[in-house]
């Protein structure tokens, strides 16, 4: 039906690399169409594109920079929120494929930021003798960003258990939870 094209046409724009006009297209019709049961996939399946828009325009936000580094972190953080709530809303659809590929990508996105903390460069007014205490202290606070990516992989693994699910992604969302262990003050 036309809905079901509308949103399949904005997930081809956004993959396509038209990103403001697949959003636009994806957001319109999510929100004008009541949502029914028999279209829970596409809806799914566009909420998840969202995410991952969402987290490429996250990840696109340079934190290399010296100059504005805490507004660049609070516009990436808005960017991660949003879409969590929009794996959030794809999850309560119950598709568990999307479910996945939407946790897999958070937890993704949560290592990426915590790799990108950690090379950030120091503030140019820290002192020479304390640049080192100030990288320990990036690396202790930004701990919590793998605490985070584990904890949606870990729910990953969960939900494919729960449902049955099994293939490359529930194999990718075990692998990558195996292999970050959080980190605990």
């Amino acid at each position: 039906d036309g809905h079901t094209l509308s949103l399949q046409q904005g997930i081809v724009e956004l993959r396509s690399g038209k990103r403001r006009k697949g959003i636009k297209r994806i957001v319109a019709e999510l929100d004008t169409v009541a949502p029914s049961k028999d279209q829970s996939w596409i809806r799914s399946k566009a909420r998840i594109a969202l995410v991952r828009a969402q987290l490429h325009a996250a990840a696109d936000i340079n934190l290399k920079s010296r100059w504005f580094t805490v507004r660049r972190l609070k516009s990436r953080a808005r960017l991660m929120a949003a879409a969590e709530e929009q794996a959030k809303a794809a999850f309560r659809l119950g598709e568990p494929e999307f479910a996945l590929e939407g946790l897999m990508l958070l937890g993704d996105a949560y290592v990426q930021l915590y790799e990108d903390m950690l090379t950030t460069p120091v503030p140019w007014r820290i002192k020479s003798e304390d640049r080192g205490a100030y990288q320990s202290a990036v690396k202790k606070k930004s701990a919590i960003l793998l605490v985070k990516a584990h904890a949606r992989y870990d729910e990953g693994v969960r939900v494919a258990a729960r449902t049955q699910w099994q293939g490359q992604l529930t194999q990718a969302l075990t692998a990558k939870r195996d292999a970050l262990v959080p980190q605990s003050d």
